[in-house]
């Protein structure tokens, strides 16, 4: 479909799903706080070379108790 006078809609996907409400559960059966995966996200796209293990190593290991308590979350 195309927008009136604009490029075509662009079609997204998406490999994670969302488990319940505030839950998002990833490809490989992470689980993780909605808000947190969305803030991850924007990190993501604003700075491309972003990675969590260098997240941890500036703000400390204390950023995973944000994350939720049943994530299969590994730092590398």
């Amino acid at each position: 479909m195309k927008l009136i006078g604009g490029k075509p809609k662009k079609t997204h996907s998406f490999n994670g799903k969302r488990v319940k409400r505030g839950l998002y559960r990833s490809q490989n059966g992470t689980t993780i706080n909605a808000d947190v995966n969305g803030a991850y996200n924007i990190l993501r796209k604003s700075n491309p070379k972003f990675s969590f293990s260098e997240l941890t190593k500036k703000v400390g290991e204390g950023i995973l108790d944000w994350l939720h308590p049943y994530t299969g979350l590994k730092i590398c």
